[in-house]
């Protein structure tokens, strides 16, 4: 694994930003929004810590 991976499952910004949009602006629950992810992106997502609503926002 690349030294900046510093977890099992990370996601980029791109796919943080689209969560935090799904959750935060569109106001979609989370499993929704994982489903959503899931359907568009191919991620699967765990319920905890890895929910879009957990995730912090993307910058960059």
């Amino acid at each position: 694994m690349p030294d900046e991976v510093g977890a099992p499952a990370q996601y980029g910004p791109r796919v943080r930003a689209i969560g935090a949009f799904l959750v935060g602006y569109q106001h979609l629950p989370d499993e929704r929004a994982r489903e959503a992810l899931a359907d568009l992106l191919g991620v699967g997502m765990s319920r905890a810590p890895c929910s879009p609503c957990s995730l912090a926002p993307a910058t960059g």
